[in-house]
């Protein structure tokens, strides 16, 4: 972060900890439709993660490669954001789009692109947990195979060539404070080559996102760390998965962790995050 040394070192912090991928033999992969073919592991760690919320005018998406936007969204207020879903991802790319500056915004054209995770029922129903371990949501080659779909599938609407990116955003759907937050690195401080590879297994792998790639994470003692402590549901965190004027930045990875309680009394976190492919001429 470029901010001043001693502006970064007084940010308040916590300490928590994360899991990076252990020992793991062979090609890692999850199979979510048999978990008999699943071979991840973890190796915890303890970090410290500090909290830019005092300086989140400061960080831009070039640089450390997330941002905290103050957005009024559809989904607020609402018993259940299930049927609103469409209304949501029409709302999120019009705003990256604005924000990016990018020609064509396109969600993520894959049934799982949406999730909504919840660390108990803060929303009255039973849904996934936190991803609690340390990850990147694209290889290279996906990001390239889902931005080629895109193209074919959407006609002069999407610039045949030149740059596109990644981006993600995530909400909380429940009020401070939460008991569980995401935690993501300033981009620059991971390396491409403390990564691996793992397959996930979603659905057949003739369809298309069936089968597809992300990076797990080596510990890694440069990694650095941040938070937005206490996050509303009137914000959006918008950070980058892949940008392919830099194919070679790692770019930002990030989980969930447990807040420390300090003495509050934390509310169940329910949340949802979704993915984007900007295109630009």
């Amino acid at each position: 972060m470029d901010t001043a040394t001693s502006q970064v070192a007084d940010l308040p912090r916590v300490s928590a900890e994360i899991n990076y991928a252990g020992d793991i033999r062979g090609q890692a992969r999850f199979d979510h439709l048999n978990p008999s073919g699943t071979n991840v592991v973890w190796a915890s760690a303890t970090v410290e993660i500090r909290d830019v919320r005092p300086v989140r005018d400061q960080l831009s998406l070039d640089r450390e490669g997330f941002v905290l936007l103050t957005h009024e969204s559809v989904l607020a207020g609402a018993a259940d954001p299930e049927p609103l879903v469409d209304d949501y991802l029409a709302e999120t790319t019009d705003l990256i789009r604005r924000v990016t500056g990018a020609s064509h915004v396109a969600p993520q054209p894959t049934w799982w692109n949406v999730l909504i995770r919840s660390t108990g029922n803060a929303l009255g129903t039973a849904r996934p947990r936190p991803g609690r371990f340390v990850h990147l949501d694209y290889s290279e080659a996906d990001a390239y195979r889902f931005a080629d779909h895109i193209r074919r599938s959407g006609g002069d609407r999407v610039p045949a060539h030149g740059r596109f990116a990644v981006y993600q955003t995530w909400r909380s759907l429940s009020g401070p404070p939460q008991d569980s937050q995401l935690a993501l690195t300033d981009g620059r401080s991971v390396s491409r080559s403390r990564t691996r590879v793992v397959e996930h297994v979603i659905g057949p792998r003739e369809a298309f996102g069936g089968v597809f790639e992300s990076l797990l994470c080596d510990r890694d003692d440069a990694h650095r760390w941040y938070y937005f402590s206490d996050a509303r549901p009137d914000e959006l965190v918008l950070f980058l998965g892949f940008d392919s004027a830099h194919p070679g930045r790692t770019n930002v990875a990030h989980t969930a962790f447990d807040v420390p309680a300090a003495g509050r009394t934390l509310l169940p976190r329910t949340s949802i995050e979704s993915r984007y492919f900007a295109f630009f001429e």
